[in-house]
């Protein structure tokens, strides 16, 4: 056995320190748990993790902030005043979208700025966009009261939700694409709608109308930046864990995670073996019930898993330019003008797209802090398929026709200027993270893998092994997995003190309306 301190606390072990293994961490030390966190890598943030290369500094992961009322309750939960921890601005231009055969259209902080865009796009643009705009709303509503918080561990939490989409006539089998398609018939305004998509893993194809939702978000909250980059809610989170006692083991792999009579009571890493009292998964949801659980105490068989839409893998680039860049916001979307067929090589035929959209941040346009005095990081994002392999060539390639790209459609040639450049692709998202293909975002929303059609929070073999992340409810985002990690302690909590959950679930509902 590890040598660990001795307490007599019920001990809390976890697997990974990402975001939602901090939050995780957290709520259960500051109800008086003995909590460890195991991490394979050198530091936390798993897909949060930053890159410091060439004095440039750059997010390797997540890079909008969204729903920020979600990451200012977690910090009133764990006795901090949110706005002393992250200096979080509201970004305006909130995103810049560029197009292949119209002008790029800037899409300003506030409602009735991007009404204005609407209007422009399309005859009473602005008109259907308040039509639309209140259904969104509708279903983000019902979300925050219905679904997110949602552990679905019985069939009154079931049954209330059923009741409630029916008497609200969501059409649950319509996807995002055909709805946004009811309202606008110009193909840009779609996709400005649409772009969220890929942020849920998923296509306005495959995900369902009910995800309208994110326009709201996007349109009435706007997009956020915390000062220092996406990491600083890292650093602030870790910082936050260590002050109430959490114990972290870095370059700590765990290979098997030891049941007996259906409990988990140890796990094995590299380092040696820990006791546990409950053992809390943030990891990949895949590798941790097909790598570290005999198959007899998997809740999923493989052909379930084989089943599952993957979201995409992303092929992440890296680059510190010298001067700065005019044209660029601090977010970019290039979108090409027959975006099915990127959409289909990723979900349909599993190849590398001829041509893609593909999106830039440049987070030095806000944050001087992340470059050196006159000169930019740009982070470029390439969509693709799960399961695929690069090679020196194709990455290259891509990153020719992201120059190509720039050129044309913002008039500047960063071939010249580029100080630093890194790549990070399918593959090293598998082996950094384990991420099962090298997914990117885990489990893409189709309607057969959201709330209680996803992956559930506690295992049905093991009854102390909990399930935070991306993988399972309520889903993909940084958001979503800090609402997983109150699931998770919630439903532990209550399994270890003998209360029904829904006391615990309900509680925090109404303190997030």
């Amino acid at each position: 056995m590890m040598s660990v301190s001795s307490t007599k606390q019920t001990r809390v072990v976890i697997i990974g320190s990402g975001i939602s293994g901090l939050a995780t961490s957290i709520l259960l030390s500051r109800k008086g748990y003995d909590v460890h966190v195991f991490e394979k890598n050198s530091e936390p943030g798993g897909v949060a993790s930053k890159l410091k290369v060439d004095g440039y500094t750059f997010d390797m992961g997540p890079s909008w902030i969204m729903m920020p009322e979600i990451f200012r309750w977690f910090y009133e939960e764990s006795g901090k005043e949110f706005n002393k921890e992250i200096d979080l601005v509201r970004l305006d231009p909130q995103y810049k979208v560029f197009f292949e055969s119209r002008s790029p259209v800037t899409i300003l902080s506030g409602y009735e700025n991007i009404r204005g865009v609407f209007a422009e796009l399309e005859k009473d643009g602005d008109k259907k966009l308040d039509s639309f705009i209140e259904d969104s709303r509708k279903k983000y509503y019902l979300s925050k009261k219905e679904i997110l918080w949602n552990s679905y561990e019985n069939a009154t939490d079931l049954l209330r939700l059923f009741r409630k989409i029916r008497s609200e006539r969501i059409p649950l089998f319509q996807s995002f694409h055909k709805h946004v398609s009811k309202y606008f018939s110009n193909p840009d305004a779609q996709k400005i709608l649409e772009y969220t998509t890929v942020f849920l893993g998923g296509s306005p194809y495959i995900v369902p109308s009910i995800y309208d939702l994110m326009v709201s978000v996007d349109f009435d909250s706007g997009i956020w930046y915390p000062m220092g980059g996406i990491n600083k809610f890292v650093e602030s989170l870790y910082d936050l864990a260590l002050e109430n006692n959490v114990q972290f083991h870095f370059n700590s792999e765990v290979r098997e995670i030891k049941v007996h009579g259906k409990t988990a009571d140890s796990i094995d890493t590299d380092k040696g073996m820990i006791a546990a009292d409950y053992v809390v998964s943030t990891s990949s949801y895949i590798n941790t019930e097909e790598k570290l659980l005999e198959w007899k105490y998997r809740t999923y068989t493989e052909k379930y898993w084989k089943k599952k839409v993957l979201a995409p893998s992303v092929l992440m680039i890296y680059l510190g330019i010298k001067g700065k860049v005019e044209g660029l916001d601090h977010h970019n979307l290039f979108l090409i003008d027959n975006w099915k067929t990127h959409y289909d090589d990723i979900y349909k035929n599993h190849v590398w797209p001829e041509k893609f959209s593909f999106y830039v941040s440049m987070t030095s346009r806000t944050d001087s802090s992340v470059a050196p005095e006159g000169n930019e990081n740009l982070v470029v994002l390439i969509p693709v398929s799960a399961g695929l392999k690069t090679t020196p060539e194709i990455r290259e390639s891509y990153l020719s026709s992201v120059i190509e790209t720039l050129k044309k459609q913002v008039n500047v040639d960063i071939s010249s200027r580029i100080e630093s450049k890194t790549f990070f692709g399918p593959e090293d998202f598998e082996r950094k993270y384990n991420a099962y293909q090298g997914t990117a975002f885990g489990l893409a929303h189709t309607l057969k893998q959201t709330a209680m059609f996803r992956p559930k929070n506690r295992s049905r073999k093991v009854k102390n092994l909990f399930y935070a992340g991306q993988y399972t409810n309520p889903g993909i985002g940084m958001p979503m997995v800090i609402i997983s990690a109150s699931i998770v302690s919630n439903c532990l909590r209550s399994l270890n003190m003998g209360v029904n959950v829904s006391e615990y679930k309900l509680r925090t509902e109404e303190q997030i309306q």
